[in-house]
């Protein structure tokens, strides 16, 4: 798993923009998929999460039902594993 860094979420926006819709936001890759916050449902919610394969579009993301901070203490735990699959 890698976490962005500010930088490189930009410079991940900027190669793929017609991937994620512009209120969507990367936070990391895993083997082939790209965990990212959702900006609208964090208006509403703490549960902001999503799970999507490179090979799927942004509607058929997997909400993960948490925020990153859940996520990150879950996959830590987990100690790497993707548990959500």
């Amino acid at each position: 798993m890698t976490i962005f860094s500010l930088e490189h979420m930009i410079s991940f926006l900027q190669e793929y923009d017609d991937w994620l819709p512009s209120h969507c936001y990367p936070m990391g890759y895993s083997n082939a998929a790209v965990i990212f916050v959702d900006s609208e449902v964090c208006q509403h919610s703490d549960k902001y999460l999503y799970w999507l394969s490179c090979i799927d579009r942004y509607e058929r993301a997997l909400k993960l039902n948490m925020n990153f901070e859940t996520w990150l203490d879950l996959y830590i735990v987990a100690q790497g594993t993707e548990y959500w699959l």
